[in-house]
């Protein structure tokens, strides 16, 4: 039975690729689809490998030397711890940032760095390139780290953790070596770079524009007055004038005797 593709269907693509003498058997609509899926696979595989580690990271690097025991075995013997942040802005598989090595803010050394990420490996090559700022004390030396650190994730944390090597920035001479240990964080412990603030800004989605609330429950709405209709005025009465009537004095008897007479 084998080659008849219409008696025995293959359970997945995949089975047939495996062999390629019975990929000969596969009719050209068969191929496209295993084409199709291997594709679709592919770019699958590649986005579950796209991170993006621009952000603040904080931790610490322990500078440790390294001796043989007596079975000759390696053995890194921890010498100092100093605190440790890096500032980063992925553009792609490239990377430029910031770094602080510090025991406290108060004595600190600021660097600028550059580096890469391969995005299949997660790995990060992180190179201090100059230092811009230092606080330490008159009896230290400046140094300039190299960072080979891993990205991993765990639940909602992330990390890079590595190891390192350093320089002498005055005479190239080696400063030691050891292990890095960083964890993303949201603050910094100095201020953020502008870099990140505007990359902040530029994925902040500008506010709507809605109509300004007005709280009614603060301004309770003032009762409507009725409108007021004036009363009409009450007509003056007209003043009615009586005729004045003049009393006359009764007449005397002799007016009346010489008016019969």
């Amino acid at each position: 039975m084998k080659g008849k593709f219409n008696e025995v269907l293959p359970t997945l693509p995949y089975d047939y690729y495996r062999n390629k003498q019975e990929l000969v058997n596969l009719p050209p609509r068969y191929n496209i689809m295993k084409t199709f899926l291997l594709s679709l696979f592919s770019v699958f595989s590649l986005s579950g490998f796209s991170q993006d580690v621009t952000g603040i990271w904080r931790g610490y690097f322990n500078q440790v030397e390294y001796v043989r025991d007596e079975e000759g075995n390696k053995i890194a013997i921890p010498r100092e711890r100093y605190k440790f942040e890096v500032q980063l802005d992925q553009q792609n598989n490239r990377m430029k940032g910031v770094t602080y090595s510090y025991l406290s803010t108060v004595f600190y050394g600021k660097a600028v760095a550059s580096g890469t990420f391969n995005a299949k490996t997660k790995k990060i090559i992180l190179d201090e390139l100059k230092i811009v700022e230092v606080k330490m004390s008159g009896f230290s030396d400046a140094c300039i780290m190299q960072c080979f650190l891993q990205y991993s994730r765990s639940g909602d944390e992330e990390f890079l953790e590595g190891t390192y090597t350093s320089m002498n920035v005055k005479d190239s001479t080696n400063c030691g070596r050891g292990t890095v240990f960083l964890r993303r964080v949201v603050t910094s412990d100095f201020y953020k770079e502008p870099f990140l603030v505007n990359k902040e800004k530029e994925a902040t989605p500008p506010p709507a524009n809605t109509p300004p609330k007005t709280d009614l429950a603060k301004k309770p709405a003032s009762p409507v007055k009725p409108p007021v209709v004036a009363k009409p005025k009450n007509p003056a009465t007209p003043v009615v004038k009586k005729p004045s009537t003049v009393a006359k004095a009764p007449a005397s008897k002799k007016q009346l005797n010489s008016k019969d007479s």
